[in-house]
C-alpha cells in the first residue's frame, strides 16, 4: 500500500512538474527596432522596412501585419505575413517595401503589428529637393507590448442579446438594428444609438446625437428596426474627417459579441482622373491649329472638395516642365468636371506629357495615389 501511495505521489509530482515547466517554456517577442533601406527615397524607388527583436524562452511561430493609418486606408484588411520560426535570440526580418509614388502624401504611418505586441507610428514625411520629391524617415516607431490575456472560464453567451448594425454607412441612409442572439435585449434599459465624428484626431459627439431614442424598447430575438440617418454630416464640426454610429456605446446590455455594433465610414473628399488624351483636331479656314488636351476629374469621396490646382507638364530635356494650369473652385461629391484646352505646339507627337491634379495638396483625400496620370502625346493623323 505504502508502495502504490509513494508511485502516486511520484507521478502527480511529474505532472505537476510538467505543467509549471510548459507554462513559463512560452516564447516571448521583444520588438528592437525598425530601420529603412535605403532613406531617403526617391519618386519611384522603393525602401525596404526591416524590424529587428529579441525571442526569448522558447521559439516563436512570427506573424505580422502591416496597417496604414495616414492617411488611412480604406479598403480590405491587410494581409497577415507569416515570418517562420525563430529560436531564442536576436533576429532582424524584412516586412514591408514602400515604392514612392509620382505624387507622394505629405507623411505615411504604419502600425506594424507582430506576435507580441507591434510598433506603432512607423513615419515617413515628404520632401523635396533639387532633383523633385523624396521620402524620408519621420518616426521610427514605438515598441508597443501585448498585454497577455488571462484565462478564463467560459461564460455561457447561448441566452443573450447581440445588437448588430447592418448597412452601408457610406451610402445609406436607412440602417437596420438587428438583435441577432437567442434572448430579448433587457427591458427598463434604454438602446442608445450615438454618432460620432472624427476631427483633429479625436472622436466627439455629434451635438443632435447623444442618443437616437429608441428608447426602453424591448427587441425581441430575431427581430430588427429601422435607424434613419438623414444627413450622414449632421452637425460634425468642420473638418471632419470620418463619421461612426455606435449602438449601445455604454455596454449598458450584455450581448453575445460586443465587436458588431458600430459602422464607420471616411467622409473626406477623393479627387480622381477618369481620363486624359490629346488629339490634334482638323480645323477649317479661320481655326486655331495645334494639339488639345482633354481630362475629366470627379470627385468619387463623400465629402465636398474645395478649391485646387489642376496641371500639365511635358518631359522634355531630362526634367518635366509645366505649360499650363488652372484653379478649380470647387467640386462637390459625385460631381465631376470635363475641361478641354487648345495648347497649340507646347507640345510635339511622341513626348510624354503628364497631368497631376490637387497639385498642392490643398484637398484632405481618401486616396492621394490617383493624382496623376501620364500618357504620350498621340499624332495628327
Amino acid at each position: 500500500m505504502r508502495n502504490k501511495i509513494c508511485i502516486m505521489s511520484v507521478l502527480v509530482f511529474i505532472l505537476t512538474a510538467i505543467t509549471f515547466s510548459l507554462s513559463f517554456a512560452e516564447g516571448r517577442v521583444i520588438g528592437r527596432s525598425v530601420h529603412f533601406t535605403p532613406y531617403p527615397v526617391k519618386v519611384g524607388e522603393t525602401t525596404r522596412i526591416t524590424v529587428r527583436f529579441t525571442v526569448t524562452g522558447a521559439p516563436v511561430n512570427l506573424t505580422a501585419t502591416v496597417e496604414q493609418t495616414i492617411p488611412r486606408y480604406e479598403g480590405p484588411p491587410p494581409p497577415t505575413i507569416i515570418l517562420g520560426t525563430f529560436n531564442p535570440g536576436e533576429h532582424g526580418v524584412d516586412i514591408f517595401r514602400y515604392t514612392v509614388p509620382a505624387s507622394p502624401p505629405e507623411k505615411i504611418c504604419f502600425n506594424i503589428k507582430m506576435t507580441g505586441g507591434e510598433f506603432r507610428n512607423v513615419c515617413l514625411k515628404r520632401g523635396k529637393g533639387s532633383t523633385g520629391w523624396y521620402m524620408t524617415v519621420d518616426s521610427f516607431g514605438q515598441w508597443i507590448e501585448a498585454i497577455p490575456t488571462p484565462v478564463q472560464a467560459p461564460v455561457p453567451t447561448t441566452e443573450k442579446p447581440d445588437l448588430r448594425i447592418v448597412g452601408n454607412l457610406a451610402i445609406d441612409r436607412v440602417l437596420s438594428i438587428q438583435n441577432i442572439g437567442r434572448a430579448p435585449t433587457p427591458s427598463g434599459i434604454d438602446i442608445d444609438v450615438v454618432r460620432e465624428c472624427f476631427v483633429e484626431g479625436r472622436w466627439v459627439p455629434s451635438p443632435e446625437w447623444l442618443s437616437m431614442g429608441l428608447g426602453k424598447r424591448t427587441l425581441l430575438a430575431g427581430e430588427s428596426t429601422d435607424l434613419r440617418l438623414g444627413t450622414l454630416m449632421g452637425q460634425c464640426p468642420a473638418g471632419t474627417t470620418k463619421v461612426r454610429v455606435i449602438v449601445d456605446p455604454r455596454n449598458k446590455i450584455d450581448e453575445m459579441d460586443e465587436n458588431n455594433n458600430m459602422l464607420e465610414a471616411n467622409v473626406m473628399a477623393n479627387l480622381k482622373i477618369v481620363h486624359f488624351s490629346t488629339f490634334y483636331p482638323i480645323v477649317g479656314i479661320g481655326g486655331t491649329p495645334g494639339f488639345r488636351v482633354s481630362f475629366e476629374i470627379k470627385n468619387t469621396g463623400i465629402g465636398d472638395a474645395g478649391s485646387f490646382i489642376w496641371e500639365i507638364s511635358v518631359f522634355r530635356d531630362g526634367q518635366w516642365r509645366s505649360f499650363i494650369g488652372e484653379r478649380i473652385t470647387k467640386l462637390n461629391s459625385g460631381e465631376n468636371i470635363e475641361i478641354t484646352r487648345n495648347v497649340g505646339e507646347s507640345i510635339r507627337e511622341g513626348e510624354r506629357i503628364r497631368l497631376r491634379v490637387d497639385v498642392l495638396n490643398e484637398i484632405p483625400e481618401i486616396q492621394e495615389d490617383d493624382n496623376i496620370r501620364e500618357i504620350i502625346v498621340r499624332g495628327r493623323g
